[in-house]
C-alpha cells in the first residue's frame, strides 16, 4: 500500500469545513463513490446514513433558507467538494413543530433544470426516533468536485441546514467500516461501527493530537494501536481492513491480496469458502441459498460457484439456453440480453434473424425470417410468385417485382402488356381483351 501524505491536505487546500454550532452526528450505512478515469461526467455518488432510537433531531427550513452540503474523500489523492442548495420549490417537508414530533426535507432537481450535481436528498425523522439521511449525485450535468482516492482511507459528508442543524456522516477513520472497493476507479466503504464527529479544524499529523474523524492515531498518540500508527504505509492510521495489507487476525485483505485464500476475500478480511452456507461477498451472492426469481445459487466448483445465475457470465446456468460465448444451441442466435435462443415468428427481430414480421424495407419477410429479394433468381414464396430466370409460374408475365402479371386486373403489367381494361394510356378506349393495342 502507498504511502500516503499528511491526511490534512485535503483541508489545508480546500479550507476547512465550517460547521455550525448545532452539530449531529448520524451513523453511516453506506458511501459508494465509483466514475471512469479521466472522465469526470462518469462520477456518481451515493450516501446513506440511518440510526434507529436517534436523540438527533431536524431543525431549520431549507425551504426558505437553503442548505450547504460538504463531501471530503481523504486517503491517496484526496478532495472536497462544498455544494449549495438553493431554497425554493427544489424543497419540500416541514420541520416538526415541537422537537420529537416526526419531521423531514426532501430536495429533488429534474434532469431538465439541474443547478446542482444532486439530483436528490431526503433527511427525515419518525416519531420513534428514528432518522435518515440519503444524497444521491452525478457529474453528468453539473461537475462533481471529487475524485477515487485511490487508496481512500476516510468519506464523509456535512449537510447544513442555514439557520438550522448540521447533520455529520463518517465512513472510515475513526468511524470505521467496511472497505469493499478502494481503487482509481471506486471507493465503496459499508457499516461503519462507530458515528465518528463532525470535522472541525485543520488536522495536522503528527502534533500528537488524533484529529479525528480523520486520523485514528498519531506518531507519538497511538494508544489505539501501540507501535502501529501508520504501519501499513498510511499515515497517522491504524491497521484496518480494506488497506490491502494482510494484518493480524486477518486471512486476506482486499482481491488484490489474498494471502492464502484460494477463492475470495471476504468484506471482514476473512477466506470466503463456498459451500460453509455464510454469504460473504463481494466474491459470493448466495452459499446454499435461494437467489432471486427462485434461481439456484451456482454450487461449489462451478465456473460462477456461490454466485447467483446473470445473463452474460459465461454460464449456461438456470433458466438460459445459451450464452453469448457459448451458443452452440443456437449458432449465432443467442440473445445477448436474455441467453435465451432466438426465435423466428415472435415478432421481435433477434440475433442471426434478418426480419421477424414486417421489418424488410421493400422486400417481405419469409417464414425463416429473412428478407425476400426480388432478381436473386429464387422464388421465394409467398412473397414472390415468380423470377426473371424462373417464370414457370406464369410464363412471359412475370413483373419486375417478382408478381406474375394478370391480364383483366386494371393495371398494365410491363413489358408483357400495352394496356389493360382501364388502365389504356397507350391506346385510350380501345384496349384489346389480351391486353395490346390494336
Amino acid at each position: 500500500m502507498r504511502a500516503t501524505a499528511k491526511l490534512a491536505v485535503v483541508l489545508t487546500a480546500l479550507g476547512a469545513m465550517a460547521v455550525p454550532a448545532a452539530a449531529q452526528t448520524i451513523l453511516g450505512n453506506k458511501f459508494d463513490f465509483k466514475e471512469k478515469p479521466g472522465y469526470p461526467t462518469t462520477r456518481r455518488l451515493k450516501i446513506k446514513a440511518q440510526e434507529a432510537l436517534s436523540p438527533e433531531l431536524i431543525t431549520g427550513d431549507p425551504a426558505t433558507n437553503g442548505a450547504t452540503i460538504q463531501v471530503i474523500v481523504n486517503g491517496g489523492t484526496p478532495s472536497s467538494v462544498t455544494i449549495n442548495l438553493p431554497p425554493g420549490t427544489r424543497w419540500r417537508g416541514y420541520s416538526p413543530p415541537t422537537p420529537l414530533d416526526k419531521g423531514y426535507w426532501k430536495y429533488r432537481e429534474s434532469a431538465f433544470s439541474r443547478v446542482t450535481p444532486v439530483k436528490g436528498l431526503t433527511l427525515a425523522r419518525s416519531g420513534s426516533g428514528k432518522i435518515k439521511l440519503q444524497v444521491d449525485m452525478d457529474g453528468r450535468y453539473i461537475p462533481l468536485g471529487i475524485g477515487a482516492p485511490n487508496p481512500g482511507t476516510y468519506a464523509g459528508m456535512t449537510l447544513a441546514i442555514t439557520g438550522g442543524a448540521s447533520y455529520c456522516v463518517n465512513f472510515g477513520g475513526v468511524a470505521g467500516g467496511t472497505f469493499s472497493r478502494n481503487d482509481a476507479v471506486s471507493l465503496r466503504i459499508a457499516k461503519p461501527t462507530a458515528e465518528g464527529t463532525c470535522p472541525s479544524g485543520t488536522p495536522v499529523c503528527g502534533d500528537g493530537i488524533v484529529d479525528a474523524p480523520f486520523e485514528t492515531c498519531d506518531v507519538s498518540n497511538d494508544a489505539a494501536c501501540p507501535g502501529l500508527c501508520g504501519a501499513n504505509g498510511l499515515a497517522c492510521l491504524c491497521p484496518f481492513c480494506g488497506d490491502a495489507t494482510i494484518d493480524p487476525g486477518e486471512s486476506c485483505d482486499t482481491q488484490s491480496n489474498l494471502g492464502s485464500c484460494t477463492e475470495g476475500c471476504s468484506y471482514a478480511c476473512g477466506c470466503a469458502v463456498c459451500g460453509d452456507a455464510v454469504v460473504q461477498g463481494p466474491v459470493e451472492e448466495c452459499d446454499a441459498s435461494a437467489c432471486y426469481g427462485g434461481l439456484t445459487c451456482a454450487p461449489p466448483g462451478a465456473a460462477n460457484q456461490c454466485m447467483c445465475p446473470i445473463c452474460g457470465d459465461g454460464v449456461i446456468a438456470q433458466g438460459e439456453q445459451c450464452e453469448p460465448t457459448d451458443d452452440s444451441a443456437c449458432p449465432g442466435g443467442c440473445v445477448l440480453d436474455t441467453c435465451l435462443c432466438a426465435v423466428c415468428g415472435n415478432g421481435v427481430q433477434e440475433a442471426g434473424e434478418e426480419c421477424d414480421g414486417d421489418d424488410c424495407g421493400s422486400g417481405a419477410c419469409l417464414s425463416n425470417c429473412t428478407c425476400s429479394v426480388c432478381g436473386n433468381g429464387t422464388v421465394e414464396a409467398p412473397a414472390e410468385q415468380c423470377e426473371a430466370a424462373d417464370d414457370s409460374a406464369c410464363p412471359g408475365l412475370c413483373n419486375l417485382d417478382c408478381i406474375c402479371g394478370v391480364c383483366g386486373n386494371d393495371f398494365t403489367d410491363y413489358p408483357q402488356e400495352q394496356c389493360d381494361g382501364t388502365d389504356d394510356g397507350a391506346c385510350p378506349g380501345v384496349c384489346q381483351l389480351d391486353c395490346s393495342c390494336p
